[in-house]
Order: structure tokens, then sequence, then C-alpha cells
């Protein structure tokens, strides 16, 4: 009987000291996207306006509007430092110009593009793109992701670099 309790005494104090040297992994907090995206006006190190060369060159697009786009989504946008734009809006292409002046951001909605039929979730996703991009009016760099906002701060478009260029 003393050796089954020296025993199970052993086994408890193995148990206490195995348990005692895992060491949980630091989990990042959870942030919702929305506490992730800065309010207008924000001073955050990390959020600034986007200078021209820095808006030019090709971005994939992760989010239109507060949606995300469909996984392996072949939307993109490209902005020039001369202000044409051009891309892809899921299905079709699409090209045109835009100004880029004092941090304001002018993106018409008449721009053009190919009309070919794809999908029914990638041409409903182009649509919300065609219908968000003109509401741009601000481009903001966020650790490495271009936001463009509109007037109220809501979020049109966010995208990230394609570092292949």
């Amino acid at each position: 009987m003393k050796s089954v309790t020296c025993f199970a005494l052993l086994i408890s104090t193995l148990l206490l000291l195995i348990a005692c040297q895992q060491t949980a992994q630091p989990q990042p907090p959870e942030v919702s996207d929305t506490a992730k995206q800065p309010t207008v006006g924000e001073s955050s190190p990390a959020y600034r306006a986007a200078t021209r060369k820095e808006l030019s060159g090709i971005w994939y697009i992760e989010y239109i509007g507060d949606r995300p786009v469909i996984d392996r989504s072949p939307a993109r946008i490209q902005f020039t430092e001369e202000g044409a734009i051009n891309g892809n809006a899921s299905c079709n292409r699409f090209f045109g110009s835009y100004t880029y002046a004092g941090e304001q951001l002018q993106i018409p909605e008449s721009l053009g593009a190919t009309k070919m039929m794809c999908l029914p979730a990638l041409m409903e996703q182009e649509q919300r793109l065609f219908q968000h991009l003109p509401n741009a009016t601000r481009a903001s760099l966020l650790n490495g992701l271009l936001i463009l906002r509109d007037d109220q701060g809501n979020q049109v478009i966010r995208a990230s670099r394609d570092e292949s260029q």
C-alpha cells in the first residue's frame, strides 16, 4: 500500500512539473477588421497618406468596401505616376485616368472596360468594384497596404502591393 501511495505521489509530482514547464505561446490579441482600420484623421505612425510615387504600381485587391474578394481572384489595380489607371475588375479589364494632388484622389465613374461574361460571383464582385472605386478620395498606406477611402473615411479598397514588379 505504501508503494502505491509513493507511486501516485511521484506521478502527481511529475505531472505538476510537466505542466509548470509548458509555457503558453503568446497569442496576438484579437482585433476586428474595423479596429485595424484607422479613422479619418488618425495619426498613427503606420498610417499615412500615400505619395504619388508610392501609389504608383500594381496592387492586388483584398477588400472591396468591407467585404473580402473571392480567394485567388484576379482583381487588381494599377496606378501610374503619369495618371493612368487600369487593372482587372475580377472578370473584365478596365482602364482610364485618375488625378492625385494634395492628397486628394479622383477616379472617374466613366472608366473603360471590356465586356466579357464570367461566373456570377466574379461578375457581382466586379460590379461592387466599379460601384465603389469612383468614391475613393484618399489614398493611404497602413503597414504596407494601400487603403482607398471615401470622404466619410469608409474603406473603398484595401490592396497589397505586387512585389514582383
